[in-house]
Formats: C-alpha cells, sequence, structure tokens
C-alpha cells in the first residue's frame, strides 16, 4: 500500500458560521467562502442546503473571489451559486467570498446550512 508524505492541499467551501439562530420574520446573512489551498481555479459551483420550513432566501449578493457570479434559488431548500473567470486563460488563487446569503426566518428556530458535496465542485486552472 502506498504512503503519501507531506501536505495535500485542495480547494474548498466554507460558509462563515454554518448554523444560526433565527427569529420569525428577522433576517440573517451568511458568507459563502472559497479557499484555493494550493490549486489555481477558474471555477466553482455550490449548492447550499437550509431547512425551508425555517427559512427562505431572502437575496444572494455576489462576492468578490470571481469577476462574475450566477446564482439559483427557484428550488426550495437549495441555493446554487457559481463563479468564474472571465477568460479562461486565467485563473483565480487565495481565499475570498464566493457569495452572501440574506435568509429571513418563517418561524423560530435553528437553521443549519450545508454543502451538497455530490453536486458542488471547484475547476481548477488547467
Amino acid at each position: 500500500m502506498p504512503f503519501f508524505s507531506g501536505k495535500i492541499e485542495a480547494g474548498f467551501f466554507g460558509f462563515d458560521k454554518s448554523t444560526y439562530s433565527v427569529a420569525a420574520g428577522a433576517t440573517i446573512e451568511l458568507k459563502v467562502t472559497i479557499n484555493a489551498g494550493s490549486d489555481e481555479l477558474n471555477g466553482a459551483d455550490a449548492y447550499i442546503k437550509y431547512d425551508s420550513l425555517l427559512v427562505t432566501v431572502d437575496s444572494v449578493a455576489d462576492g468578490s473571489f470571481f469577476p462574475t457570479v450566477t446564482k439559483e434559488t427557484g428550488t426550495s431548500g437549495t441555493v446554487w451559486i457559481a463563479g468564474m473567470v472571465d477568460d479562461p486563460a486565467t485563473s483565480k488563487t487565495g481565499t475570498g467570498t464566493l457569495a452572501t446569503i440574506t435568509l429571513k426566518g418563517l418561524k423560530d428556530g435553528t437553521v443549519t446550512l450545508s454543502f451538497d458535496c455530490a453536486s458542488s465542485k471547484i475547476v481548477k486552472y488547467p
């Protein structure tokens, strides 16, 4: 069996916080972050899951990491955010905000957000 020594780094998504207490009618803002690790990135698709019985999506604002950001909130319980470079011959490195989501409470409770890892992906520069 092979043994790998050293540090392995790859790009990943994150939240500034993944669990929030919410009150009916109140809004919460959360940042969806991206960290390229040691990779150079061309784009990313993030699928974020939330409890649609507790909150609804009020808005999704573009982040500053990618120059072009697209988002879709039409499926209850899911937010899709895609970020990409404008020129495929360029790439992004480092860390930044992919988008900021504003959620509105439908009732009092605690909402936990998660990434749909089967659908979300980070596209590395070739």
